[in-house]
């Protein structure tokens, strides 16, 4: 290590004065202090005008941003939900006022009434009775308990954007609503009794073995290679990313790519940022095309299940394939393209596609003969043991028993996984009890270990799907759903694609600060009665279900947006201005492919 000497008079005199310009106190002594206050009463007097405008601006931005981060503020936050509470009870004092038409009910009676009858030649007045319809409006006026539910529901959204853990709120959420008998217990705690949570649950230990055996990354590290620039990579990564995440959970797929994203962009000379948001987005967008591809698809299909008047038929494992496939693939292209534009990544000076790792990639390195010094490795020639090493393209030992059983235990689980999809596919078996028996097969052979198992459940995930059937049942029993379903069918005057585009933009919106599960179970309330002409039920639900589970705008709208965001160094703006342009344009190719396929 080099000495370093340092002038100590040196060191002083520019530790006095650097300690003078940056915090402007009078308490140095000596000539330095006297030869300040000389600079300081011999200026310009123009000075004191830039001096005086400058302090003011400067004053004055820092206040603007002190108003914007208290505007930030969780307690700004409260006190908005509180006022915003009392104002909307306030409104229940006016019970029954604010009324609004939700429908028209038809009737049919037999009137009798003078009509001119011909008969022959002959037209005569004679009493005719006959069937009438008569339409009737049907007037909906919110009641005490509507307000109550819509503060409630002010409150929720705002303290779970300011980082309130979902599962808490949710839950108290709906002791509220108990002790407000708007709902009864068993539409409150229905949730827990849905197999679809159970589902979740089971697929979320399959996840686990798969990432425990290394199963995915088996099947796509020969995918990505060695590309020679970003838009190759960002291609060569998330169009794999996709297919495994239409039928894998998105969180497990995330976190076992992450540390092989980073891996290959220092060995292939990339930029780590423009592959994490990538890898999180190309997630979201995988499971859209499936219904196990995310949670969301299962939390809709058991709504519909567990209606007593389902308003459709539940969706099978590929039906909505053709809408989310063609989305995911425009949502890759559009991040090839813009991500490189916006993050604006630089290679290292010199760097080749081909480097010293690629060389060796498989091999270590090994020692030439000491004749092979200043030739290169192909003409150098190798010890007898390093060259057979080298053919063999790895050490060589004969494979050991463990290497045997770990092959066979990735083999068995890519073949669960397929077994998995192919009942799924044709409705042969339930998915909860097929991905049951499938997790326990996997503790039985030695995937993972049963406490494996038990770690891979996210209860706290589970407990605020579970909780979010209570808030979105007293949507219903209020009345709130229908003034909403109203509201949203005002929108059918712009069409059917301007229609079915603001459903998802409306859902991607809420789910952005509410989760996902939540914003389902709310748009579902609100759809499920509504009968809009040349549109039909599955597309609606269709675009209701693929907005809840695209949210690009933020990263704290969805796990896996939070689980790159510091890994990958982001802004919080980046994810706006990166996503703002994907939401819209998933939006357009959701609506147009619903209304042609659905």
């Amino acid at each position: 290590m080099a000495d370093v000497t340092l002038d100590k008079g040196a060191f002083v005199k520019e530790k006095s004065s650097s300690t003078m310009s940056a915090t402007g106190d009078e308490s140095s002594t000596g000539d330095d202090d006297h030869d300040s206050k000389l600079e300081r009463t011999s200026h310009d007097p123009s000075d004191d005008v830039d001096f005086t405008f400058t302090g003011a601006l400067t004053d004055g931005l820092n206040m603007v941003r002190d108003v914007v981060k208290f505007l930030c503020t969780v307690k700004f936050s409260v006190f908005v939900a509180i006022l915003g509470s009392a104002i909307i009870i306030g409104f229940s004092a006016m019970d029954g006022d604010i009324c609004i038409q939700t429908a028209n009910i038809s009737s049919v009676r037999n009137v009798t009434s003078l009509r001119n009858v011909t008969i022959g030649n002959v037209t005569s007045l004679r009493n005719v009775t006959g069937p009438v319809t008569r339409w009737t409006p049907e007037i909906t006026c919110l009641k005490s308990e509507a307000y109550w539910v819509l503060a409630l529901y002010l409150y929720a959204l705002i303290v779970m954007a300011n980082d309130a853990p979902p599962d808490l709120v949710m839950l108290a959420f709906t002791i509220v609503l108990i002790f407000s008998k708007i709902i009864a217990d068993k539409d409150a705690w229905s949730g827990f009794c849905s197999t679809s949570i159970l589902a979740i649950a089971s697929l979320l230990v399959m996840c686990r073995a798969l990432e425990e055996t290394k199963a995915v990354e088996a099947v796509i590290l020969p995918i990505l290679g060695n590309p020679s620039n970003h838009f190759s990579a960002i291609l060569r990564l998330t169009l794999p990313v996709i297919c495994l995440s239409a039928f894998l959970n998105n969180t497990p797929i995330v976190a076992m790519l992450m540390g092989v994203c980073e891996n290959w962009a220092a060995r292939s000379n990339l930029s780590v940022k423009c592959l994490l948001m990538p890898l999180s987005y190309a997630a979201l967008l995988g499971g859209c095309c499936t219904l196990i591809g995310t949670s969301t698809n299962l939390v809709l299909n058991g709504l519909i299940k567990d209606d007593k008047n389902p308003p459709m038929k539940p969706f099978t494992l590929f039906q909505f394939s053709a809408v989310g496939y063609p989305g995911a693939v425009a949502g890759c292209v559009y991040m090839a393209i813009f991500c490189p534009i916006y993050f604006r990544p630089k290679r290292a000076p010199g760097a080749k596609a081909e480097t010293l790792w690629e060389r060796f990639r498989y091999g270590p390195f090994y020692s030439t003969r000491p004749d092979g010094y200043g030739k290169s490795t192909q003409s150098t020639t190798l010890d007898d043991a390093a060259a057979e090493t080298t053919a063999a393209g790895r050490p060589f030992w004969p494979p050991k028993k463990a290497d045997v059983i770990k092959k066979l235990r990735i083999a068995a689980c890519l073949s669960a996984l397929v077994t998995l999809l192919c009942l799924s596919a044709f409705e042969i078996v339930d998915l909860f009890p097929l991905a049951l028996a499938i997790s326990a097969a996997f503790i039985f052979i030695g995937a993972m270990t049963l406490d494996q198992a038990w770690r891979a459940i996210n209860y706290r995930v589970l407990l605020v799907v579970a909780c979010s059937f209570g808030p979105g049942k007293a949507l219903t029993n209020t009345g709130l759903a229908k003034f909403a379903g109203v509201a949203l069918q005002s929108m059918t005057s712009l069409g059917s694609f301007g229609f079915l585009f603001m459903i998802v933009l409306f859902s991607s919106l809420l789910t952005s600060i509410v989760s996902n599960s939540t914003a389902v179970i709310t748009i579902y309330a609100i759809l499920r009665t509504m009968k809009v002409p040349g549109i039909s039920m599955e597309a609606m639900m269709c675009c209701m279900m693929l907005g809840a589970s695209t949210d690009y705008i933020t990263p704290i709208g969805y796990q896996t947006n939070l689980m790159v965001y510091k890994r990958g160094g982001y802004a919080f703006a980046d994810y706006t201005k990166v996503g703002l342009g994907l939401t819209i344009l998933e939006c357009a190719v959701y609506a147009g492919m619903s209304m042609i396929v659905l």
